[in-house]
């Protein structure tokens, strides 16, 4: 700045006839480039412009949707899917619980007392021995307290999603039954009605995968 200052100074002063010895002592008038100061503004200081960068990042995050994020607590991390419960207790390989073991013989038959329902609705007993009861019985305990049975979504959207899943489900088995190769079974039966009813099924090392059923009385 001082450079610059020096290299555009310039004398200006008014010729008199009468000028002594005091011409030395003029004032020296400089005049200074507006657009040249206008440039050389100084620059801010640190603070100031991380004051600036901290507003222009906290208006940027404001303006995002912030998304809630899905906490899950550490018991339910650690818990085991109601299918790994249910198929290590069907063998009966599994040991009871530190819950199970503190609830008395009286808690217990309460509980099952409330399974009086089957009577209600003749719902055949061999149902409470299928797996995919158990495990609905699992995940409604691992729920915990306040679950409500869902009557009415049960044609749907509940029905649409067990759909979904059947598919994908299929997928997966295709890719098995082309990479290892499969066999296509078939199981025969009569129901009460006298029908004749043929189960088709699809074996792999992926499963067993239910193709169709075929009614075959007229056949």
């Amino acid at each position: 700045m001082l450079e610059y200052l020096e290299k555009n100074r310039r004398n200006i002063g008014q010729p008199d006839d009468d000028d002594d010895d005091d011409d030395d002592d003029d004032d020296d008038v400089v005049e200074v480039d507006a657009a040249a100061v206008q440039g050389s503004t100084t620059r801010p200081s640190s603070r100031t412009a991380a004051k600036k960068s901290k507003k222009a990042f906290a208006a940027k995050i404001s303006s995002k949707k912030c998304q809630p994020v899905a906490f899950k607590s550490i018991i339910s991390m650690l818990r085991k899917k109601p299918e790994d419960v249910v198929d290590e207790r069907r063998p009966g390989c599994s040991q009871s619980t530190m819950e199970s073991s503190t609830k008395t013989s009286e808690e217990r038959h309460y509980v099952s007392m409330q399974w009086a329902f089957f009577y209600e609705r003749v719902i055949p007993f061999n149902v409470a021995s299928s797996r995919q009861f158990q495990i609905a019985i699992e995940a409604s305990c691992q729920y915990g307290p306040g679950y409500k049975p869902p009557p009415h979504e049960l044609p749907e959207p509940l029905l649409g999603d067990c759909v979904k899943e059947t598919k994908q489900l299929k997928v997966k088995d295709e890719a098995a039954w082309k990479q290892y190769g499969c066999t296509l079974m078939s199981d025969g039966w009569s129901d009460r009605r006298g029908r004749h009813l043929i189960n088709f099924l699809v074996n792999s090392p992926e499963g067993t995968y239910f193709l169709e059923l075929v009614d075959a009385s007229s056949e």
